[in-house]
């Protein structure tokens, strides 16, 4: 950190935007007195009240029996979290990246009733620090919003320049205009980015399109899956081992994905409607939830056979109300008012940046 700080010195910073898990940055900025502002890339992942955990596939409903579930989930899920940091602190001797910040953070003199440990994601949380989620406020769960917690929704760089590798079947481009040229309903089927090996599910949606004709599906696989793992494929899926998503989302009728949030982020601002068949990595499972929660896709269950599959996708394609919903998500997130939006809520940031702390 020794460099950060001469930088810190040289530019003395008005505000410092940076990503919620650089906490090496984040201690050394706050113990020096520089405002803060953390991005997030999940929906809340503080503990409050009637809130499951953003990894846990739990909706909020009335009840006591379901607030006691999601007590339940907070508690299994913090439990989890000690014994993997104890766990690590055994083997490695209290060298392993946890305690090397906490120990960093003591000697900094960075506040440490700021922290929160045995939450997601490890190491720790921030408290009260003020924080931007890139997740859409109209897809969280209802529930009193922490402190010092704003919600940008998501920033897709539709601009951005992807370096395509060689397609393994042909170019998606002719595939897309073929299927728009053709009449034909257009899916994306994205592979997680993340490991995986749930090859079956991706051959039960190769079969379930593959009695459909007037379905195309282009599967981009990713570094999870290999082309060989699925053997032979309908004349109507398109395998690729990697796909311009954005291209495709723009042309898409429906996205089949396992609830990473980037992609989330990506249908909704093209109004794709999707069919979520959770990862269960990370996040995967809470965003899952929020998505069939609200309306603006579906929500399959392991041990969906080819039909379940086959249902899902069709629902997807034709309930107009769900897509409706979804158009009005993309509608308000492209809209330059919307845009705008981050550079706004900055500004106000640098207005405020006397102080380091929201209040708790």
């Amino acid at each position: 950190m020794e460099a950060f700080v001469d930088i810190l010195e040289e530019l003395s910073p008005d505000l410092i935007v940076a990503d919620m898990e650089l906490h090496d940055f984040i201690i050394t900025s706050v113990s020096r007195g520089a405002p803060v502002l953390l991005l997030s890339p999940w929906f809340s992942v503080w503990k409050r009240p009637g809130l499951p955990p953003v990894t846990s596939s739990l909706t909020p409903a009335p009840g006591l029996r379901r607030r006691l579930r999601i007590e339940r989930h907070w508690l299994i899920r913090r439990r989890k979290e000690w014994r993997k940091d104890m766990a690590a602190k055994l083997r490695t001797g209290l060298t392993d990246r946890g305690s090397v910040l906490r120990h960093y953070a003591r000697t900094a003199g960075f506040p440490q009733r700021l922290l929160r440990k045995y939450d997601w994601p490890p190491p720790f949380i921030y408290r009260s620090l003020p924080v931007l989620s890139m997740t859409p406020a109209e897809l969280e769960f209802p529930h009193r919003v922490r402190p010092g917690l704003e919600y940008l929704g998501p920033m897709v760089f539709q601009a951005r320049r992807d370096v395509e590798p060689e397609a393994a079947d042909g170019d998606v481009s002719e595939v897309v205009a073929a299927a728009r040229e053709s009449g034909r309903r257009l899916i994306l089927y994205s592979v997680s980015s993340m490991r995986t090996k749930d090859v079956d599910l991706l051959k039960l949606a190769c079969a379930a399109v593959s009695t459909r004709p007037d379905w195309v599906m282009i599967v981009g696989l990713g570094r999870s899956v290999e082309a060989d793992q699925l053997g032979a494929v309908p004349d109507n899926v398109h395998v690729f081992p990697w796909v311009p998503q954005l291209r495709v989302l723009r042309h898409a009728d429906c996205c089949i994905n396992p609830g990473g949030i980037n992609t989330i982020n990506e249908c909704i601002h093209f109004g794709v409607p999707m069919v979520i068949y959770s990862g269960g990595l990370s996040d995967q499972d809470g965003c899952a939830a929020r998505v069939a929660y609200h309306g603006v896709g579906i929500r399959g269950q392991k041990g969906d056979d080819e039909t379940a599959i086959r249902l899902n996708i069709q629902r997807a394609l034709d309930d107009e109300a769900l897509r409706a919903r979804v158009e009005r998500l993309a509608t308000l997130y492209r809209s330059p008012e919307q845009r705008s939006r981050l550079a706004r809520i900055i500004e106000r940031h640098l207005a405020n940046s006397g102080s380091t702390e929201a209040t708790s």
